[in-house]
Protein backbone atom coordinates (compact mmCIF):
# COMPACT_ATOMS: atom_id res chain seq x y z
CA UNK A 1 0.00 0.00 0.00
CA UNK A 2 1.15 3.42 -0.61
CA UNK A 3 2.05 6.22 2.01
CA UNK A 4 -0.89 8.53 2.58
CA UNK A 5 -3.44 6.24 0.75
CA UNK A 6 -6.61 7.12 3.40
CA UNK A 7 -8.75 5.14 1.11
CA UNK A 8 -10.92 2.78 3.54
CA UNK A 9 -9.97 -0.37 4.37
CA UNK A 10 -12.38 -3.61 5.04
CA UNK A 11 -11.76 -5.32 8.00
CA UNK A 12 -13.94 -8.57 9.48
CA UNK A 13 -17.46 -7.53 11.09
CA UNK A 14 -16.11 -9.08 14.25
CA UNK A 15 -12.41 -7.40 14.05
CA UNK A 16 -10.09 -6.94 16.71
CA UNK A 17 -7.90 -4.02 16.49
CA UNK A 18 -4.98 -2.83 18.66
CA UNK A 19 -3.90 1.02 19.39
CA UNK A 20 -0.56 1.57 20.65
CA UNK A 21 0.41 4.53 22.55
CA UNK A 22 3.50 3.59 24.78
CA UNK A 23 4.36 7.40 25.87
CA UNK A 24 2.87 9.77 28.93
CA UNK A 25 0.17 10.03 30.91
CA UNK A 26 -1.58 13.40 29.18
CA UNK A 27 -0.87 11.82 25.27
CA UNK A 28 -2.69 8.87 26.55
CA UNK A 29 -5.87 10.76 27.89
CA UNK A 30 -5.59 12.59 24.47
CA UNK A 31 -5.98 9.33 22.84
CA UNK A 32 -9.35 8.28 24.28
CA UNK A 33 -11.41 9.91 21.59
CA UNK A 34 -10.27 7.27 19.34
CA UNK A 35 -11.17 4.62 21.55
CA UNK A 36 -14.75 6.66 21.55
CA UNK A 37 -14.62 7.10 17.90
CA UNK A 38 -14.25 3.09 16.89
CA UNK A 39 -16.52 2.10 19.31
CA UNK A 40 -19.10 4.34 17.91
CA UNK A 41 -19.03 3.56 14.81
CA UNK A 42 -17.93 -0.56 15.38
CA UNK A 43 -19.22 -1.66 18.51
CA UNK A 44 -18.67 -4.92 17.26
CA UNK A 45 -14.85 -4.41 17.03
CA UNK A 46 -13.10 -5.72 19.70
CA UNK A 47 -10.63 -2.79 21.29
CA UNK A 48 -7.24 -3.09 23.11
CA UNK A 49 -4.83 -0.51 24.19
CA UNK A 50 -0.70 -1.11 24.42
CA UNK A 51 0.45 1.35 27.16
CA UNK A 52 3.72 1.61 29.72
CA UNK A 53 2.39 -0.11 32.99
CA UNK A 54 2.05 3.56 34.59
CA UNK A 55 -0.38 4.81 32.77
CA UNK A 56 -2.66 1.53 32.77
CA UNK A 57 -4.54 2.29 35.87
CA UNK A 58 -6.20 5.21 33.59
CA UNK A 59 -7.68 2.97 31.06
CA UNK A 60 -8.65 0.29 33.15
CA UNK A 61 -12.76 -0.57 32.91
CA UNK A 62 -13.07 2.06 30.53
CA UNK A 63 -15.85 1.70 28.84
CA UNK A 64 -14.54 1.73 24.97
CA UNK A 65 -11.80 -0.71 25.54
CA UNK A 66 -12.01 -4.40 25.74
CA UNK A 67 -8.34 -4.80 26.92
CA UNK A 68 -5.30 -3.13 28.38
CA UNK A 69 -2.03 -4.59 27.69
CA UNK A 70 1.08 -3.36 28.65
CA UNK A 71 4.60 -3.06 28.00
CA UNK A 72 7.25 -5.40 30.29
CA UNK A 73 8.68 -1.85 31.79
CA UNK A 74 7.50 2.12 31.70
CA UNK A 75 11.37 2.13 30.52
CA UNK A 76 12.21 3.56 27.18
CA UNK A 77 11.35 1.00 24.58
CA UNK A 78 14.15 -0.55 23.44
CA UNK A 79 15.63 -3.94 21.45
CA UNK A 80 15.90 -5.96 25.27
CA UNK A 81 12.96 -5.09 26.95
CA UNK A 82 10.52 -5.93 24.39
CA UNK A 83 11.48 -9.45 24.37
CA UNK A 84 8.30 -11.71 24.24
CA UNK A 85 5.95 -8.73 23.17
CA UNK A 86 5.56 -9.66 19.58
CA UNK A 87 4.42 -13.67 20.61
CA UNK A 88 1.76 -12.25 23.08
CA UNK A 89 0.31 -9.80 20.04
CA UNK A 90 0.36 -12.54 17.36
CA UNK A 91 -1.79 -14.90 20.01
CA UNK A 92 -4.31 -12.52 20.59
CA UNK A 93 -4.79 -12.75 16.76
CA UNK A 94 -5.35 -8.87 15.88
CA UNK A 95 -6.73 -7.72 12.21
CA UNK A 96 -4.96 -4.34 12.44
CA UNK A 97 -2.63 -2.13 14.52
CA UNK A 98 -2.99 1.87 14.51
CA UNK A 99 0.03 3.44 16.06
CA UNK A 100 -0.64 6.44 17.67
CA UNK A 101 2.88 7.31 18.54
CA UNK A 102 5.65 6.12 16.74
CA UNK A 103 8.28 3.94 18.82
CA UNK A 104 10.66 2.33 16.83
CA UNK A 105 10.88 -1.19 19.01
CA UNK A 106 7.55 -1.27 19.70
CA UNK A 107 6.88 -0.83 16.04
CA UNK A 108 8.99 -3.65 15.14
CA UNK A 109 7.38 -6.04 17.57
CA UNK A 110 4.37 -5.45 16.11
CA UNK A 111 5.52 -5.80 12.53
CA UNK A 112 6.96 -9.19 13.60
CA UNK A 113 3.90 -9.94 15.38
CA UNK A 114 2.20 -10.37 11.89
CA UNK A 115 -1.05 -8.11 12.39
CA UNK A 116 -2.10 -7.56 8.50
CA UNK A 117 -2.92 -3.94 8.35
CA UNK A 118 -0.42 -1.26 10.47
CA UNK A 119 -1.70 1.81 10.50
CA UNK A 120 0.82 4.63 11.68
CA UNK A 121 2.69 7.99 10.88
CA UNK A 122 4.51 8.68 7.74
CA UNK A 123 7.08 9.98 10.40
CA UNK A 124 10.85 8.89 12.00
CA UNK A 125 12.36 5.59 11.06
CA UNK A 126 9.48 3.43 12.71
CA UNK A 127 7.35 4.00 9.59
CA UNK A 128 8.94 1.70 7.72
CA UNK A 129 6.55 -1.03 9.62
CA UNK A 130 3.68 0.58 8.62
CA UNK A 131 1.76 -0.39 5.26
CA UNK A 132 -0.58 2.15 5.40
CA UNK A 133 0.84 5.91 7.04
CA UNK A 134 -0.42 9.36 7.18
CA UNK A 135 1.59 12.25 6.54
CA UNK A 136 1.56 14.52 9.83
CA UNK A 137 3.31 17.39 11.09
CA UNK A 138 2.53 17.33 14.80
CA UNK A 139 6.13 18.91 15.77
CA UNK A 140 4.65 22.08 14.41
CA UNK A 141 2.11 22.22 17.08
CA UNK A 142 -0.71 23.38 14.76
CA UNK A 143 -3.12 21.13 15.47
CA UNK A 144 -4.27 19.26 18.54
CA UNK A 145 -2.86 16.56 19.69
CA UNK A 146 -6.41 14.37 20.13
CA UNK A 147 -7.03 15.69 16.27
CA UNK A 148 -4.01 14.01 14.87
CA UNK A 149 -4.76 10.99 16.66
CA UNK A 150 -8.17 10.80 15.06
CA UNK A 151 -6.87 11.45 11.69
CA UNK A 152 -5.13 7.87 11.61
CA UNK A 153 -8.55 6.67 11.79
CA UNK A 154 -9.08 7.54 8.21
CA UNK A 155 -8.21 4.72 6.41
CA UNK A 156 -10.59 2.46 8.41
CA UNK A 157 -13.33 5.14 7.55
CA UNK A 158 -14.02 5.81 10.81
CA UNK A 159 -15.27 9.30 11.81
CA UNK A 160 -14.28 11.12 15.09
CA UNK A 161 -15.47 11.39 18.31
CA UNK A 162 -13.73 14.23 20.10
CA UNK A 163 -14.41 13.14 23.35
CA UNK A 164 -12.02 12.18 26.00
CA UNK A 165 -12.34 10.49 29.26
CA UNK A 166 -10.53 8.03 31.35
CA UNK A 167 -11.46 5.29 33.61
CA UNK A 168 -9.80 5.21 37.24
CA UNK A 169 -10.70 1.87 39.21
CA UNK A 170 -8.30 2.82 41.81
CA UNK A 171 -9.08 5.36 45.35
CA UNK A 172 -7.44 8.25 43.71
CA UNK A 173 -4.92 10.35 46.73
CA UNK A 174 -6.95 11.74 49.26
CA UNK A 175 -5.16 14.71 48.54
CA UNK A 176 -6.77 15.06 45.53
CA UNK A 177 -10.30 13.44 46.64
CA UNK A 178 -10.47 16.69 49.43
CA UNK A 179 -10.28 19.56 46.34
CA UNK A 180 -12.76 18.36 44.48
CA UNK A 181 -16.61 19.97 45.29
CA UNK A 182 -19.35 17.91 44.55
CA UNK A 183 -21.76 19.30 42.29
CA UNK A 184 -19.25 21.60 41.01
CA UNK A 185 -17.42 21.08 37.56
CA UNK A 186 -13.97 20.43 38.36
CA UNK A 187 -10.84 20.62 36.42
CA UNK A 188 -7.18 20.18 37.18
CA UNK A 189 -4.02 21.62 35.62
CA UNK A 190 -1.17 19.66 35.66
CA UNK A 191 1.38 22.49 34.40
CA UNK A 192 4.09 19.65 34.42
CA UNK A 193 5.56 17.94 30.99
CA UNK A 194 7.86 14.90 30.40
CA UNK A 195 9.94 17.79 27.42
CA UNK A 196 8.88 16.47 24.24
CA UNK A 197 7.44 19.05 23.75
CA UNK A 198 7.11 23.51 24.08
CA UNK A 199 5.52 24.26 27.44
CA UNK A 200 3.62 26.99 28.24
CA UNK A 201 4.67 29.27 31.08
CA UNK A 202 3.72 29.77 33.90
CA UNK A 203 1.74 32.94 33.67
CA UNK A 204 -0.28 31.21 30.64
CA UNK A 205 -1.69 28.29 32.67
CA UNK A 206 -3.12 31.17 35.70
CA UNK A 207 -4.55 32.69 32.85
CA UNK A 208 -6.19 29.66 32.28
CA UNK A 209 -6.95 28.81 35.74
CA UNK A 210 -8.39 32.77 36.40
CA UNK A 211 -10.18 32.47 33.08
CA UNK A 212 -12.05 28.97 34.43
CA UNK A 213 -12.64 29.84 37.59
CA UNK A 214 -14.47 33.12 36.59
CA UNK A 215 -16.54 30.54 35.09
CA UNK A 216 -17.73 28.45 38.09
CA UNK A 217 -15.23 26.00 37.40
CA UNK A 218 -13.41 24.30 40.61
CA UNK A 219 -9.53 24.85 39.87
CA UNK A 220 -6.88 22.48 41.04
CA UNK A 221 -3.30 22.82 40.22
CA UNK A 222 -1.72 19.28 40.43
CA UNK A 223 1.68 18.41 39.81
CA UNK A 224 4.74 15.47 40.17
CA UNK A 225 7.40 15.03 42.94
CA UNK A 226 9.70 17.79 42.25
CA UNK A 227 7.99 20.02 40.27
CA UNK A 228 6.64 21.65 43.50
CA UNK A 229 8.62 25.01 42.49
CA UNK A 230 6.37 24.68 39.07
CA UNK A 231 3.26 24.46 40.97
CA UNK A 232 4.18 27.37 42.90
CA UNK A 233 5.40 29.89 40.31
CA UNK A 234 1.52 29.36 38.48
CA UNK A 235 0.09 29.48 42.24
CA UNK A 236 1.90 32.83 42.51
CA UNK A 237 0.82 34.29 39.31
CA UNK A 238 -3.06 33.39 39.88
CA UNK A 239 -5.29 36.02 40.89
CA UNK A 240 -7.68 33.92 43.02
CA UNK A 241 -5.50 31.28 45.11
CA UNK A 242 -6.10 27.95 43.65
CA UNK A 243 -5.41 24.34 45.87
CA UNK A 244 -2.50 22.48 45.02
CA UNK A 245 -1.85 19.12 45.21
CA UNK A 246 1.14 17.45 44.63
CA UNK A 247 0.76 13.69 44.03
CA UNK A 248 3.46 11.45 44.21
Amino acid sequence: MTPNNSEPRKLPAKARVLVVRPDRIGDVVLSTPVFASIAGAKPEWRISALVRPAVADLLEGHPHLDEVITLSTNAKPSFSNITGLSAKLREKKFDAVIHLYSDFWVSFAVFLAGIPLRIGPASKAAQIFYNVRITQRRSRGERHEADCNLDLLKPLGIPPVRVSSVSFSKNLPENLTGSIKQGNRNVGIFPGMGGSARNWKSARYAELADMLDENGVNVILVAGPGEENLLNAVSVACRKKQDRVVIS
